[in-house]
């Protein structure tokens, strides 16, 4: 009787452990990693009114797509001035802190940083890279460009896949010069409220964005601005993963007894 007691208890217990490892599976999730990808670099310049005038649209979708943060991070290139365009209007806004750095990506980097933007990057990411930029919690912005620039947005399209991400740069040119979205060009999101008019193109022409939710699109119907969303467990999923875990674990050792 003795060892039919213990073995129900040991099946009660071991159930109670699988049970939480289970909950895994089911719980909610506290922070959702948004990846942003343009198919053209100039539609930065109207933040500021470099080179071209400023264009209130482009001023308030980047804020939005900053939902709320307060700490942008940006890679330093040294072909264009975009970099220093973002830069520049992020830091116009109260309460945003915004830094262009140079050097490799790392987790130190990106420590406590909302939003990470990498325009037309001049390098591959390494692999050590890709892991820092998957794991820092916070959202990405790439901005790649038209089929002139292969080497650069084949970079952007390798990061993306490392990311698990569905979208890419397709690596083709459309709407050249300077053009302005307006009315059925801009889709209804989130992250296009209160944008009217979204400048971009020139000089030269754009790159189409495949895959993700569009959100902005060229005089053709091609998508040149998109977005991907992917979900990461809160915290406490992992705590409910140890204490399964930490349950067997208590289980096995009843059942050696």
């Amino acid at each position: 009787m003795k060892n039919k007691t213990s073995f129900l208890s040991s099946k009660v217990l071991l159930m109670a452990a699988v049970s939480g490892i289970l909950v895994f599976g089911s719980v909610t999730f506290s922070h959702a990693t948004t990846i942003f990808l343009s198919g053209d670099g100039n539609l930065t310049q109207p933040l500021t009114g470099s080179g071209v005038s400023v264009d209130s649209g482009n001023q308030q979708f980047f804020q939005n797509i900053l939902q709320g943060g307060s700490t942008v991070a940006i890679q330093d290139i040294t072909t264009y001035s975009w970099d220093t365009s973002v830069n520049t209007y992020y830091n116009s806004i109260a309460g945003v802190s915004s830094s262009i750095f140079s050097g490799p990506i790392t987790a130190s980097a990106l420590t406590g940083v909302d939003l990470f933007v990498s325009i037309l990057p001049s390098a591959a990411y390494t692999a050590s890279e890709i892991t820092a930029m998957s794991g820092f919690g916070g959202d990405i912005f790439f901005l790649g460009e038209n089929s002139n620039f292969p080497t650069n947005n084949g970079y952007i399209n390798s990061a993306l896949t490392g990311l698990g991400s569905s979208m890419s740069l397709v690596n083709d040119l459309f709407d050249g010069g300077w053009h302005t979205a307006t009315g059925s060009q801009i889709a209804t999101d989130l992250f296009t409220t209160g944008v009217s008019t979204f400048s971009y193109a020139a000089p030269s022409e754009v790159s189409t964005v495949s895959g993700g939710t569009s959100l902005f699109y060229g005089t053709t119907g091609k998508t040149f601005l998109a977005y991907e969303t992917t979900a990461v467990p809160e915290p406490s999923t992992l705590l409910l993963l140890g204490s399964g875990l930490v349950g067997l674990g208590f289980v096995r050792r009843r059942f050696k007894k």
